[in-house]
């Protein structure tokens, strides 16, 4: 559900950038149901603060809580919540000291998934983060 569209968006009534609500369903290993993540997100360009030469981007994500009778919820028993307690991820151009232009990426989450032991959780964790600068990086190479 988009409730503001465009990054770039200034002044708008959610304040400048996008703002939507993001369902996503993932099956992880060992885990019987799959778990379900609804959140709020919204991401915004800012001016870089370090050169004033770049803009980067913020991303924060938040849980959604939800009426009962809410139709982003899906009532399957064979369905897990989850929730993105809070998330924020920051992109911005970084100049090394060769002069090669690269891009900072900070990624900071906390989750909480109710069902998924401790053990599966930190494995899962350890391996989305590998896997998500991987995916990154496969995006950025193709452009």
């Amino acid at each position: 559900m988009i409730l503001q569209l465009g990054i770039d968006t200034e002044n708008g009534p959610f304040g400048h950038g996008e703002t939507k609500v993001v369902r996503n369903l993932t099956k992880p290993p060992f885990v019987k149901k799959s778990i379900e993540v609804v959140s709020l997100m919204h991401c915004r360009r800012f001016k870089d603060w370090n050169d004033n030469k770049g803009y980067g981007y913020c991303v924060i994500t938040r849980a959604v809580n939800q009426e009962p009778n809410d139709m982003l919820v899906s009532k399957s028993a064979d369905r897990s919540r989850s929730e993105i307690l809070i998330s924020a991820n920051i992109i911005r151009p970084l100049v090394l000291t060769d002069g090669k232009l690269v891009s900072d990426l900070v990624c900071i989450t906390h989750m909480n998934s109710p069902g998924v032991p401790m053990y599966i959780a930190k494995k899962i964790g350890q391996n989305s983060a590998k896997n998500f600068v991987t995916d990154v990086r496969a995006v950025l190479e193709e452009n």
